[in-house]
């Protein structure tokens, strides 16, 4: 049940636009703490760049965030030619205690690691749930818009995605399209953990091994170093492939 959120009245660098039937914060740079304190757990995020793939060399543009059954979306446009300075939103992907859902976070970890300065923590991930309770035979897409349509029956148009992020002003289209990417990924969640109840622990340790993966990924690392010995026997048991589990 989606249930109105009460925001502060006096947020400094924040805009609220209604488009469409969405009611979208747009933020600069930051959250405001009091902002963070009204968002119900698992917070959905998501992230724009500026096309380029490569934390190294890409623009951390924007990050989607929405709080649990909220009516809100919160969007965090950052200044790319500027170095990035938010502590409350370093301070919410810290945090062990705020689940973080993801669709395929593995790109946007990386940018969020290296551009906040950060260190990610309890990491949901809708498109590692999907690859073990849906199989990963080579005809099965795990797509976020291919969950929405076949979990929800909700065509997502993702036609923005390729626009440039990097603009100072964004369009109300691409607003509207950034605010949808978090949308459902609570309820893709929770129908997969809720499709397979026995594979639910596994979701989980996988999920759980997310933080130790961007580390890898960040340090040059194997990505798979370091995963427990008894989480390698648990997917061997289910038939889940590691090599290609966290991949896109």
């Amino acid at each position: 049940m989606i249930t109105e959120t009460v925001l502060p009245s006096n947020l400094p660098n924040s805009t609220l636009y209604n488009i469409g039937d969405l009611k979208i914060f747009l933020h600069h740079e930051d959250l405001a703490l009091s902002v963070l304190d009204t968002l119900r757990h698992p917070i959905s995020v998501d992230t724009e760049l500026n096309r380029i793939l490569d934390y190294k060399i890409g623009k951390l543009c924007l990050i989607q965030i929405k709080g649990k059954d909220s009516d809100v979306r919160h969007l965090v446009k950052f200044d790319v030619d500027k170095p990035h300075n938010s502590p409350v939103l370093k301070q919410m992907f810290e945090n062990d205690d705020i689940p973080k859902i993801f669709h395929y976070g593995r790109v946007d970890l990386h940018f969020i690691s290296d551009k906040l300065q950060c260190t990610p923590v309890n990491i949901l991930c809708t498109k590692v749930a999907s690859k073990i309770v849906r199989g990963q035979a080579d005809n099965i897409k795990h797509n976020l818009h291919i969950l929405c349509d076949e979990l929800l029956s909700i065509k997502l148009d993702k036609g923005e995605q390729m626009s440039k992020w990097e603009n100072k002003i964004l369009t109300p289209s691409q607003k509207f399209y950034a605010a949808l990417d978090v949308e459902y990924l609570d309820d893709i969640f929770n129908i997969l953990i809720n499709r397979e109840p026995n594979l639910y622990d596994l979701i989980m340790q996988n999920c759980r091994f997310y933080e130790t993966l961007i580390k890898n990924d960040l340090s040059g690392k194997d990505p798979l170093d370091d995963i427990p010995e008894g989480l390698i026997l648990e997917n061997q048991k289910h038939g889940i492939d590691l090599s290609t589990l966290f991949e896109h």
